[in-house]
């Protein structure tokens, strides 16, 4: 700043502006930082932040963490379901299929355990990969013959698929039978209820 009357000029420190009607250097606020002469702060840009005022520089968020917007003061947890492995990011990716994030912070996701499969974004494997489907026990079961899990995460007992030729007493039974008489059993996720 320029006090009155005089001939030279100060240069602000770091961390501190000073604009051309300002007789002093006054701190950057959190969130913010400036170079040495500076006549304005700048906001921290998305994926660094501030937490203290009259700083030189910002810091970058640790991965597992992100700062979305311009002039963070701090940053945030990714939410379960969601990752960043890298540091000083904005946003947190969507696990993919298959994977999966169950606490908050997550620097990577998970594979799914053994047959075990999950949607986009999930916290949890509570799918099965094709060929098997998801039991009321939480465990993944390869699907019985005369029955179809063509999809991965497609299938719980009660939308087991069956095979042209069998049938079974209700959508929640796991005995699969041949057809007694050809061509009465046609299939789909309803025969024989």
């Amino acid at each position: 700043g320029v006090a009155e009357g005089a001939t030279t000029c100060t240069a602000c420190s770091a961390g501190s502006q000073s604009t051309a009607s300002s007789e002093q250097c006054g701190d950057c606020g959190a969130g913010k930082w400036s170079g040495n002469a500076a006549s304005s702060c700048t906001d921290c840009e998305p994926g660094k932040y501030q937490d203290k005022t009259g700083q030189g520089s910002c810091g970058s968020c640790a991965a597992g963490k992100v700062a979305a917007a311009e002039g963070s003061t701090g940053c945030t947890d990714c939410l379960p379901g969601k990752a960043q492995g890298g540091t000083g990011q904005f946003e947190c990716e969507d696990c993919d299929a298959g994977k999966a994030a169950g606490e908050a912070g997550a620097q990577i996701c998970e594979d799914c355990p053994g047959d075990g499969y999950s949607h986009s974004g999930a916290t949890t494997c509570t799918l099965c990969n094709k060929l098997f489907y998801y039991s009321k026990d939480d465990q993944c079961v390869r699907c019985p013959e005369g029955t179809d899990c063509p999809t991965d995460g497609g299938s719980t007992i009660e939308m087991l698929t069956l095979k042209e030729g069998f049938w079974r007493i209700s959508s929640s039974s796991s005995d699969f039978l041949q057809c007694p008489m050809p061509g009465a059993c046609i299939g789909g996720t309803t025969c024989g209820d």
